[in-house]
C-alpha cells in the first residue's frame, strides 16, 4: 500500500484499498459530547465513500496526464484538499475509497450495515439517509455543528471564524437538508449541489431568414485519417423568424413546433432503425426530475412523509397524473419532446444513450433541460448556447386548454449529493469527519469545486472571491460562434452561478420529502415516464389513455412496496 507522509505520520494516499484493521460500525451510541483538548492534535482516522473515478498516479507524468482530464476533476479538487486539511490537522487521516454510483454507494452501506464496516462520512442522495437512520446508523449533526471548540464559526485555534459560520451557508440548502426529514435533524448536511436549467442553441434561436445557424466545423479523424463533421450548422427555411425564449410549457412546445416546420431536413426522419430519436426539438435529460417538477409546479401531489401510512405516503395516483402523462405521451408522439432515454444508444452493451448536450453540440436538439453542474459542455466552437430558467408549466399548457397560463416563475428541483455521517466507537472520528466537512465546504474549497464541476458553492461568501467573480463577471459577455472555448465556458458557469443567486433569492428550489419509501417512489415515477415514452405503438386517444393508465399503477405499486 503507497504512503504519504504528512507531519510525521503515514497518511493513506487517496482512493487507497484499506487493508488494516479499522474501526468501523456502529459498536457505540456515537452520542455527542463536547470537543475537549486542541483540535489541530486530534488524532484518527477519517473514511469517506464517494464516487471520484480513481486515476493512475503512480509516476509523476501519469498524475499529471491525469489531471488534465475532466473524469477525475473532483478526484484531484478532494485530493488537494485533504493536502490543505493536513496542513492544520496532521494526524487526522483522510482516506477517500471510490464505490461507484450514487445507488452503488448506497447499496454499499446497506451491505455494510449487515458487517458492521461503513465508513464516517458517504456521498449520498437524502432518500438513501431515511434507509440508514432506520437502521440506526446514522448520526444527527446538530450538536456537532454548534460545538464551542470544533463547531461553525470556529478556528482551529477556538477563535470565531466568519467564514466557517452556520449564517454563511445557503440557507436555501442548509433549512430543506433538516425539513425534508420526518424528525427535523440534520442527518446530512449538503455538499456539492446543483439546479436544472434551460440549454438551447441561442444561434439557431436568433436567425432570421434562410441560412446556416452556426458554424459547420470538421477535424480530421485519428483512426480513419478522413475528414470527420462534428457539427453541420442547421440550415433554416426562407421564412424562419427569430425566437422567444420560452418561459412556460406551452412556450416550449409552440417553439418545439416551429422548429420542426424550420428545419425540415433536419426533422424529417427523426428516429433511427430501433426507434431512437436522432433529432428532436426538446430534450428533458431525467424523466424522474421531469415528472416530479411538473407535480411541484401544477400542484399535483406526489408524495409526503407526514404519517407512516403507505396510503398517505404515496400520493401521486390520481386523475391529475393520469391526464399530465396522457399530455406528455402525446407531444412524445408529435416528435416534440423526450427523455434522454429515448435518444440513440451510444453503448448497447452497458445500456448508455447519447447526452443532450451531445445532441445539441451536433445542431439535433435545439433546447434541452439538463444540470447546471453542465453547463460548461456546450461550449462549442461552432455555435453560441443560450442558458435560461427552466420553463413553468400548468394546466393552462396543455394543449386545448383555454385559460391563460399563469405568470409565474417555476420552482426548480435541488439536486446534488449531501454528505452523511455514520454512528462510530470512537467519537473522535466523528470529530474528525466533522472538522474536515467544515473544511472542505468553506469558502475558497467551495468556490474552487464551482470553478471545476460548474457546481453551486455551499458558502455565500464564496461569491465574494476572486474565484467565483471571474466567472459572474463574465456572465453577460456578449459571445459570437467562434467565440473561444474557454471564454464561452466562463460565461456559462457564470451565468448558472447567478441564476443560483435568483433562486436562493426567490425562495424557488424545492426538494421532496424524504421516508424509507421515497427513493422508490422516485425510480417509480421515473420509470413511469420512460415505459410510456417507450412504448411506440400507442397512437390513438384511447391506446395512450389505456397505456397511461397502466404505466401510472404500475409505478404506484412499485412504489408502494
Amino acid at each position: 500500500m503507497k504512503k504519504l507522509i504528512k507531519g510525521g505520520m503515514p497518511v493513506l494516499a487517496l482512493g487507497a484499498v484499506v487493508l488494516m484493521a479499522v474501526s468501523c460500525g456502529p459498536k457505540g451510541d456515537g452520542s455527542y459530547k463536547p470537543f475537549e483538548g486542541d483540535p489541530t492534535k486530534l488524532n484518527t482516522t477519517v473514511r469517506w465513500w464517494n464516487n471520484y473515478e480513481v486515476p493512475d498516479i503512480s509516476t509523476p507524468e501519469k498524475e499529471k496526464s491525469a489531471r488534465g482530464q475532466n473524469k477525475y476533476t473532483e478526484f484531484f479538487f478532494a485530493k488537494d484538499a485533504i493536502a490543505e486539511f493536513n496542513k492544520t490537522y496532521p494526524n487526522v487521516r483522510v482516506i477517500t475509497e471510490n464505490k461507484g454510483s450514487y445507488n452503488e454507494i448506497q447499496k454499499a452501506v446497506n451491505a455494510g450495515i449487515q458487517t458492521g464496516d461503513v465508513p464516517n462520512i458517504a456521498t449520498c442522495y437524502p432518500d438513501h439517509v431515511a434507509g440508514y437512520a432506520k437502521a440506526g446508523v446514522s448520526i444527527r449533526m446538530d450538536e456537532f455543528m454548534k460545538d464551542a471548540k470544533i463547531g461553525f464559526g470556529k478556528k482551529a485555534n477556538g477563535e470565531n471564524d466568519p467564514l466557517t459560520q452556520e449564517e454563511d451557508l445557503n440557507q436555501a440548502y442548509l433549512a430543506k437538508e433538516k425539513d425534508i426529514y420526518k424528525s427535523k435533524e440534520w442527518l446530512s448536511l449538503p455538499y456539492s449541489k446543483s439546479a436544472e436549467m434551460l440549454a438551447y442553441n441561442k444561434s439557431v434561436f436568433d436567425k432570421v431568414g434562410e441560412g446556416d445557424c452556426g458554424i459547420t466545423t470538421t477535424v480530421i479523424d485519428p483512426t480513419t485519417k478522413k475528414e470527420k463533421v462534428l457539427y453541420t450548422a442547421p440550415h433554416a427555411t426562407a421564412d424562419k423568424k427569430a425566437y422567444a425564449i420560452p418561459k412556460n410549457f406551452k412556450e416550449i412546445i409552440a417553439t418545439a413546433r416551429q422548429i420542426k416546420a424550420d428545419f425540415p431536413s433536419i426533422f424529417k426522419t427523426q428516429k433511427d432503425s430501433e426507434g431512437y430519436f436522432k433529432s428532436i426539438p426538446f430534450c428533458w435529460d431525467s424523466g424522474e426530475n421531469m415528472i416530479i417538477s411538473m407535480f411541484e409546479n401544477i400542484g399535483i401531489p406526489y408524495t409526503s412523509n407526514a404519517s407512516d401510512k403507505i396510503a398517505e405516503q404515496i400520493l401521486f395516483k390520481s386523475e391529475d397524473t393520469k391526464n399530465l402523462l396522457i399530455q406528455l405521451k402525446k407531444w412524445n408522439n408529435e416528435g416534440l419532446i423526450c427523455t434522454q432515454k429515448q435518444l440513440e444508444i451510444t453503448d448497447k452493451a452497458k445500456g448508455y444513450h447519447k447526452f443532450s448536450s451531445n445532441g445539441v453540440s451536433d445542431g439535433t436538439i435545439f433546447m434541452a433541460i439538463s444540470s447546471t453542474a453542465g453547463s460548461s459542455y456546450f461550449a462549442q466552437d461552432y455555435f453560441v448556447a443560450g442558458i435560461t430558467g427552466t420553463p413553468f408549466i400548468d394546466k393552462n399548457c396543455y394543449d386545448g386548454a383555454s385559460g391563460a397560463v399563469a405568470d409565474t416563475k417555476s420552482k426548480v428541483i435541488s439536486q446534488g449529493p449531501s454528505l452523511t455521517f455514520f454512528r462510530k466507537a470512537e467519537l473522535k472520528e466523528t470529530y474528525g469527519a466533522f472538522m474536515f466537512y467544515k473544511f472542505l465546504t468553506g469558502t475558497e474549497n467551495s468556490a474552487q469545486l464551482a470553478k471545476a464541476k460548474s457546481y453551486f458553492p455551499i458558502r455565500t461568501s464564496s461569491y465574494d472571491s476572486k474565484t467565483i467573480k471571474d466567472f459572474t463577471d463574465k456572465a453577460s459577455a456578449v459571445l459570437a460562434d467562434n467565440t473561444p472555448i474557454n471564454d464561452k465556458r466562463a460565461s456559462y458557469i457564470g451565468q448558472v452561478l447567478n441564476y443560483n443567486t435568483s433562486l436562493t433569492n426567490d425562495n424557488r428550489y424545492f426538494v421532496s420529502p424524504v421516508f424509507e419509501r421515497s427513493s422508490k417512489a422516485r425510480v417509480a415515477v421515473g420509470n413511469m415516464v420512460d415505459a410510456l415514452f417507450n412504448n411506440k405503438d400507442i397512437k390513438t386517444d384511447a391506446e395512450i389513455a389505456a397505456a397511461a393508465e397502466v404505466a401510472l399503477n404500475n409505478a404506484y405499486t412499485e412504489a408502494c412496496k
